[in-house]
């Protein structure tokens, strides 16, 4: 693969730019270098001499921002040689052509990753073309202080513009934002897929005066040009999804659309009473589940006991897995928990009304996305809950019982890895989690009761009141790293606008020890105290701002100190409930 060069999907609004040093100190873009040149999906750009790395990023944020391009979205990885500063013409050929062979089997990296003190590739490599032979390399690299650096290159794309398929996934203990996140992008999506979890996780969206408490059906739902998908990942109670339908027919949201994965499995009676049950009888050591049967029906999915969508038009099968299944459930009712056995005729009553209702949405989910992917249609790809309760990267046994990571999305839906352009990770600007269970950064003072009060911390499945606290960079950097994110959207900034000082964890101390990255022992976890970094409050109301440049200095520098440690860029900030407070970092060059 050439250093510019990666496969892609979809349209590219891409071109070939040469950038030389400015009189005034800016970058310019050269349009004479396009004459007579092919271009296939390549943005090049050669820098004079620049001394600082934060510098040079800048300059080249602010040429894209101002010029006629796109946001910089990558990199290529560094390539040094050490020369002295008068070697760079007795450089042979084939020298550099070795360098540069080495510098394209370098994969690509985000611009906004790079930190200052970290190098940059600079110079003028004429092989930057796919099609061009590097054979012919000749160049004059820039020395910068006895560095020798040779070539940088960018891919440039937006959501909406050849970039079909996105996971947004939440990064803390779930209730960050989701469903508002998806359904401003959902505006330009052709389907949204939820991928795991069941009526568990509840989203809220919020359309003009309307709020929307969705539970099961996608937040793309709202959008009459999109699908929603249920796929195989999820659980579904079927009498709460058909609640849900006909909540939204109600209130004049066409549900038809809505496409439900056969080979999802069935959240059943017995499921929601073993649910409620184990938890009473767990006492103090209770996980804090919702009761409503997720656990169970996944427990009963991965011992392959699992009653699917598929199976309620199929009389003997629903009615010998329901047989099978009854014999084991009521024993543990009876003879556990002292409760009354349950009636397979009333179940296979009540389920084969369900079954006639649900029969039009039924479909091969996983043919169905990996279709739209391959005709270059905009796939969002909806997590419930978040990283932190992921069943295998969560804060176990405080977790829930699917994968809400990025791989989630994969396994849940049936698609490959490749599909996949970009990974958003939503988190709030600050922290909070429902439930039992470690939370380093929790606020038990008037603080935390703040930000319960103004941001609205209520559960919207339960109504259970959220525990919360000042944001955790350790645990949201433990997140990009377990699902490779791309971005980062902040939510519900402008609650940080009631504090006069604002505090963020950079790291813990446990039992004696420093930890700068998130512990995965539950006792040192359980003991964690943060290491907080405070920054200065604004005490503005940010709710009406719509533009980046209109954001109180402090809030962008609050902002830049979470990309920074993060080392993922903030790209969209949400300043209240509604679609349209929603403000593109990118769009302005304050940030």
């Amino acid at each position: 693969m050439c250093l510019s060069h990666s496969k892609l999907r979809g349209p590219r609004q891409l071109g070939y730019v040469s950038v030389e040093d400015h009189p005034e100190g800016r970058i310019r873009d050269d349009e004479s270098h396009h004459a007579g040149r092919e271009v296939d999906d390549l943005i090049y750009v050669r820098c004079g001499r620049i001394d600082r790395l934060d510098e040079a990023v800048e300059q080249l944020r602010e040429f894209t921002l101002h010029e006629r391009h796109h946001e910089i979205l990558f990199v290529s990885e560094v390539l040094v040689q050490r020369c002295s500063s008068d070697a760079d013409d007795r450089c042979d050929i084939a020298e550099r052509r070795d360098l540069v062979a080495e510098a394209v089997e370098q994969p690509l990296r985000r611009v906004e990753d790079l930190c200052p003190g970290q190098l940059l590739v600079f110079g003028d490599v004429p092989c930057a073309y796919p099609r061009h032979d590097c054979s012919s390399l000749s160049f004059r690299p820039y020395v910068i202080d006895t560095l020798w650096l040779s070539g940088l290159a960018f891919e440039t794309g937006t959501i909406g513009s050849g970039m079909p398929a996105t996971i947004i996934l939440g990064t803390q203990w779930g209730d960050e934002g989701k469903g508002k996140v998806t359904d401003f992008f959902a505006e330009k999506a052709d389907l949204v897929v939820r991928y795991q979890g069941g009526n568990n996780a509840g989203h809220t969206v919020v359309v003009g005066e309307e709020r929307f408490a969705l539970s099961l059906v996608p937040s793309g739902v709202m959008n009459p040009n999109c699908t929603p998908v249920i796929a195989s990942g999820c659980v579904v109670d079927p009498g709460v999804l058909l609640d849900e339908i006909d909540m939204l027919a109600s209130r004049g949201i066409d549900p038809s659309r809505l496409r439900l994965s056969s080979n999802a499995h069935l959240i059943m009676p017995y499921h929601r009473k073993l649910d409620a049950v184990k938890e009473r009888y767990l006492g103090r050591q209770k996980i804090g589940t919702t009761k409503r049967g997720i656990g169970p029906a996944y427990a009963d999915k991965y011992a392959r006991q699992g009653i699917r969508v598929q199976d309620l038009f199929d009389t003997k099968i629903f009615n010998d897995k329901l047989d099978i299944a009854l014999v084991e459930k009521n024993k543990i009712l009876t003879r556990v928990y002292n409760q009354l056995p349950m009636d397979a005729r009333e179940i296979v009553r009540e389920y084969q009304e369900y079954a006639e209702r649900l029969r039009p949405y039924v479909d091969d989910t996983s043919l169905l996305v990996a279709s739209a992917i391959e005709g270059g249609k905009q796939v969002l790809f909806e997590g419930a809950q978040g990283t932190l309760l992921d069943i295998d990267h969560g804060t176990y046994p405080f977790v829930t019982s699917s994968n809400p990571t990025a791989g989630g999305a994969l396994t849940g839906t049936g698609i490959g890895p490749k599909a996949i352009d970009k990974v958003i990770g939503v988190t709030k600007a600050y922290i909070s989690r429902v439930g039992t269970g470690p939370f380093p950064t929790e606020l038990d003072d008037d603080v935390g009761e703040t930000m319960v009060r103004v941001g609205g911390e209520y559960g919207t499945v339960t109504g259970r009141r959220r525990r919360c606290g000042w944001l955790d960079l350790v645990a949201l950097r433990y997140s990009a790293r377990v699902n490779s994110l791309t971005d980062l959207f902040v939510t519900k900034l402008d609650v940080l606008s009631e504090f006069e000082t604002l505090n963020v964890a950079t790291a813990y101390s446990s039992l004696g020890s420093h930890y700068t990255e998130f512990p995965r022992q539950q006792r040192v976890l359980y003991n964690c105290a943060p290491v907080l970094h405070e920054l200065p409050g604004w005490k503005i109301d940010i709710s009406e701002v719509r533009d980046a440049g209109d954001l109180p200095g402090e809030a962008l520098a609050y902002l830049r100190f979470v990309e920074k440690e993060v080392r993922v860029p903030v790209r969209w900030v949400s300043v209240g409930p509604e679609r349209s407070q929603v403000i593109d970092l990118r769009s302005t060059a304050a940030f």
